[in-house]
């Protein structure tokens, strides 16, 4: 199965916009991924805070570039979502990605995701998986079993799944989605 977008064709002025921005190609496919996957409609540059939206003034075009990005990763979830994941062995990618997805979450007040959540709620427990693969494990309860080495085993598991679980929640979400985009 093939993961991860062909960025290749990624052009240097979009390389630069993204360092200027401070966050990572996989960074930006991960928020634009669960913005496409999750019960909302969070706005695709809604994480732009005041001085990179000035940024993105000074630079001409580097919005419509942004807003590419985010149509391309659209139209790869339709063919295969899978697609838009990091490739497993992409330890940084999968992190980054995560951390871009979750920040989409969290920023989407129609996902009902709480960072302390139960874990055997079905989006809740996926979101945990993105939390641990991100590195943003804070809860108290986490049981001793998943904490140290024996975690990195664990992320070492869930690493190829990514998109296994990206998949789960697009499928998870598609009738809300649905419902959103049908009504009037």
């Amino acid at each position: 199965m093939k993961t991860g977008l062909d960025w290749t064709s990624m052009n240097e002025p979009l390389s630069e916009l993204l360092t200027e921005l401070g966050i990572s190609l996989m960074w930006l496919t991960g928020y634009f991924t669960a913005a496409r996957t999750g019960p909302g409609s969070p706005k695709p540059l809604g994480w732009l805070n005041d001085e990179k939206q000035a940024l993105l003034r000074r630079r001409s075009g580097s919005r419509r570039q942004l807003l590419d990005c985010y149509d391309e990763i659209g139209e790869q979830m339709k063919a295969n979502i899978a697609v838009v994941c990091p490739a497993p062995d992409d330890t940084q990618g999968i992190v980054d990605f995560c951390r871009g997805y979750l920040e989409a979450v969290r920023s989407d007040k129609a996902w009902p995701f709480e960072e302390s959540g139960d874990p055997h709620d079905p989006p809740q427990a996926v979101l945990f998986v993105f939390q641990a693969l991100a590195h943003e494990i804070s809860r108290p309860d986490l049981p001793d079993h998943l904490r140290g080495e024996l975690m990195e085993v664990w992320r070492d598991r869930e690493r190829p799944r990514l998109s296994v679980h990206v998949s789960y929640l697009y499928e998870y979400w598609a009738d809300v989605r649905r419902a959103r985009r049908e009504s009037p």
